[in-house]
Order: C-alpha cells, then sequence, then structure tokens
C-alpha cells in the first residue's frame, strides 16, 4: 500500500508537465489556425445512420416507388407524352373577370363567314356524361341472368351504387359547386382508380362545378386516367364546360383557359377528345376555335400527334370543308414550324387541290393559312405540288394575299434552279473540262411568269 502510494505521489510531476505540454500545444494550434476534430468510430456512425434509413423509407414502400415509376416510365414511352406541358409563349391576359382575352379580334364577318359554310350541316346528337353512363348500365342488366332490369333507363344511375357512396360523392359534388381554392378532398382523389369512375363521376354532377373545380379534376383525371379514359373525360366533361361558358359569356373564364392547357398532359386525348371534335363540329364558333387553337400554340405537344391532327383537318375539303375554323387550326399547326412528315405537306397540297372546283369566294382565313403553308413549306413543294397551288390560287385569288404566296413560290423554284446549276457546276469541275457550258451562262429571269 506504501509502495502504490509512493508510486502515485512520484507520478504527479510527470503528469503535470504532460498536462502543461497539451495546453500549450493546444494554443499553439489555435493561434496557428488549425482545428482537430476527434475521428469517429465507423461502427458508431453505421449504428447512428442505419435506424434512420430504415424508418424514414421502409422496404414495402421502396417497392411501390420503384414499381409506380417503372409503370409511369413505360406509360410515357408508349404515349409519346410529355412530363409537364412546357408553354412557349407567354401567359394571356385577363381583365377584371377573370377572363381571357382571346378571340377579341374576331370579327362580325369572320362570324358571318363561318355561318355560310356551315349552312345546311345538321349537327350530330352530342352524348353526355348521363347518356354514357345509361347507356352502360343498360348494357350491364342486360347481360345479368333471367335479362330481368334492376335499374330502368329513366332512373337514377346513382341507385346501382352503394348508398353511403352515393351520399358521401354527392356532398363532394356540392362543395365543387361552390369551390373557389384550396385542397380536394382525398375521396375524389380516387375516383380515377375505380372501375365505374363514370357512375361515380356522374354522381358529383360535373354540370355544377365552378370553374376552378373543373380545373382541379381535370389535373387530377388527365395524371391518373389511361389516355382513353382521359379522351372521355375531357369529351363529356371540360369540352362541354368550355362551349357551355363561350356561349354565354363570349369570352372564356381562365379557370377553364388553365384546365385546357392541363389536358395537354395527355396529347393524344387532348386532340382527341378536345381539338378535332370542336374543329369539326358544325355549331363550332371562330371565338371557339381561336381559344381552343392558343391553347394549341402555347403548349409543346409531339410532333407526331399533331401531324396526324392536321391531316384529319386536310381530309375535309370542298363542299365537305368544316369553314374558317379548320383553316384557323390549320394554319397554326403549321406556324409551330414543326417538321412535318412528307404525307402531311403532301395532304395539305391536296386540301387546297380540292378547292378548285369549288365555285364558292374563299374567306379570308382561307387565304391566310394558305399563305401561311407556303411560307414554312415551300421548299418542301415538289414542282407538281407548286403547279397545283397556282391552279388554286387560279381559281380563289385574293388581291393582296395571293400577291405574297406567288412571290413566295418563286423564291422556291428560283433556289431549286440555283441548286441544280450549283450541281451540274460541281459535276463539271473547272477549267476546259466543263460538259454543260451553256448552263453556265443561264441567268435566271427576274420575274418569272407564275401563270
Amino acid at each position: 500500500m506504501s509502495d502504490t502510494i509512493y508510486l502515485t505521489l512520484a507520478a504527479l510531476p510527470f503528469l503535470s508537465i504532460r498536462r502543461k505540454q497539451g495546453v500549450l500545444v493546444k494554443m499553439a494550434d489555435a493561434e496557428a489556425g488549425i482545428s482537430k476534430v476527434p475521428r469517429e468510430k465507423k461502427g458508431r456512425r453505421k449504428a447512428a445512420d442505419e435506424p434512420e434509413t430504415a424508418e424514414s423509407v421502409p422496404s414495402k414502400i421502396t417497392e411501390r416507388i420503384l414499381k409506380a415509376a417503372q409503370q409511369q416510365q413505360l406509360e410515357e414511352a408508349e404515349d409519346g407524352e410529355s412530363k409537364t406541358p412546357e408553354v412557349e409563349e407567354g401567359e394571356v391576359e385577363v381583365d377584371a373577370d377573370g377572363r381571357v382575352q382571346i378571340g377579341a379580334e374576331v370579327t362580325d364577318e369572320d362570324e358571318a363567314a363561318q355561318a355560310h359554310f356551315r349552312s345546311g350541316q345538321e349537327e350530330p346528337k352530342r352524348l353526355t356524361l348521363a347518356d354514357i353512363i345509361e347507356q352502360k348500365l343498360r348494357e350491364r342488366e342486360a347481360s345479368t341472368s333471367g335479362g330481368v332490369s334492376k335499374v330502368q333507363s329513366t332512373e337514377d344511375p346513382s341507385e346501382a351504387i352503394n348508398p353511403q357512396v352515393v351520399r358521401v360523392y354527392t356532398d363532394i359534388g356540392k362543395w365543387l359547386s361552390t369551390y373557389k381554392s384550396g385542397k380536394i378532398p382525398k375521396a375524389f382523389k380516387i375516383i380515377p382508380s375505380l372501375i365505374n369512375w363514370e357512375e361515380v363521376l356522374f354522381i358529383t354532377n360535373p354540370v355544377e362545378w365552378t370553374p376552378a373545380a373543373t380545373r382541379e379534376a381535370t389535373k387530377i383525371f388527365v395524371s391518373n386516367l389511361s389516355p382513353k379514359q382521359a379522351q372521355r373525360f375531357l369529351n363529356l366533361v371540360l369540352l362541354p364546360a368550355v362551349r357551355e361558358d363561350m356561349a354565354v359569356n363570349k369570352r372564356l373564364n381562365f379557370h377553364y383557359y388553365e384546365a385546357l392547357k392541363a389536358a395537354t398532359f395527355k396529347p393524344a386525348a387532348w386532340f382527341k377528345g378536345i381539338f378535332l371534335p370542336l374543329i369539326l363540329c358544325p355549331t363550332c364558333t371562330i371565338r371557339e376555335a381561336v381559344i381552343v387553337c392558343s391553347v394549341l400554340s402555347k403548349c409543346s405537344l409531339p410532333v407526331l400527334h399533331s401531324a396526324a391532327a392536321l391531316v384529319r383537318l386536310c381530309q375535309l375539303s370542298g363542299h365537305s370543308w368544316p369553314g374558317p375554323t379548320a383553316s384557323i387550326a390549320i394554319r397554326t399547326i403549321i406556324n409551330k414550324k414543326y417538321s412535318l412528315p412528307k404525307r402531311a405537306v403532301s395532304a395539305v397540297v391536296e386540301h387546297y387541290k380540292g378547292f378548285i372546283e369549288d365555285e364558292r369566294e374563299m374567306p379570308v382565313l382561307w387565304h391566310q393559312s394558305l399563305l401561311a403553308f407556303v411560307q414554312r413549306y415551300k421548299l418542301e413543294l415538289s414542282q407538281s405540288e407548286i403547279q397545283t397551288l397556282k391552279s388554286v390560287m387560279k381559281a380563289h385569288p385574293h388581291k393582296e394575299i395571293t400577291i405574297e404566296i406567288r412571290r413566295e413560290l418563286a423564291a422556291a423554284e428560283d433556289t431549286r434552279t440555283n441548286k441544280v446549276l450549283t450541281g451540274l457546276a460541281a459535276a463539271g469541275g473547272g477549267g476546259g473540262n466543263d460538259p454543260f457550258p451553256s448552263l453556265r451562262q443561264f441567268t435566271a429571269p427576274a420575274a418569272m411568269d407564275l401563270s
């Protein structure tokens, strides 16, 4: 015991010296700007990280996320859709009433021309969402055993659904009829995942939705439905609401305009459910065409979908022509400056060729669409197609626009001639080995005969 105490007392001077040395070293490091942090052991760091990772993302949720991401990638690859509808131009102007300032430049003459060309055409009966639901219920009940119908066609389609579900979605529909902003109920967001989503949607009474509610519903349904199902939603819910608002107020509510832009998330559904049904409808007005074409011009859409819509519009010419609204749509697609397939360019030429025998006077919008086409795609026209367009201008001249069209076609022919001469000169080489000396002296006339 005494020896231990003696050794401890003997070591005290050395311990005090070591402490003093440590303090001096720390002071020197601090003056030099050196900071020494004790290293953390690997085992302790792993133990601290692992519980946080396990708690933040469980394995089951990770698997669900990966499956959802793979499914979304497959859908985008099949449909050729962009992740978000990209806006190419600035936002539209909105007045104090919350309505977009588009279509104000439409004149009464344009509307009169549209009415003149649509005279004698009958509008086919438009199916509403209620008609579709009743038809599905009749088919379902007809296929049941015994052929006994539980729900007659004149009864409310909601009777085939659980009364508690009907009560919930009826209340949601009343809430959507006064909706202005805020979160949408989760019960409404799950409708696209239901098998009978159309029947449940019918219970909410979309006709009474506010424009803001229609905008939010469009985002939800277009994002979660397949292209074909989204097409049905757009055609049965959004399009009638837009047309009704335009018919009453002559200008479109800004929320409806935003809904039209959000619908471009599914390009195929937008063209088949909104664009083509409206433009080809016999009762489509110039203002309605200008509105929907404004959305087309401002949003980035795949070229193949736009080219297919252009070919569909160009199939109608002559007496089957829908009117100036089709010319507005054709001009809008052309002005997007797509690299169109040759088939689409040829379809436009054939479209105007169909008017050669038409004795009616073409409106200004028709001439403007022809001018836009020649300006954008004159270098892709063959010589025979140029001659066809010349024949069209002979049959339907315009005192101002036709001159511009002739100038564009002349420039295209000059460009083609210069390319031929350049190719011949390159093939002939230099010096005295020119096999075509007469062609080198050829000079294109200043004003070529376009008749």
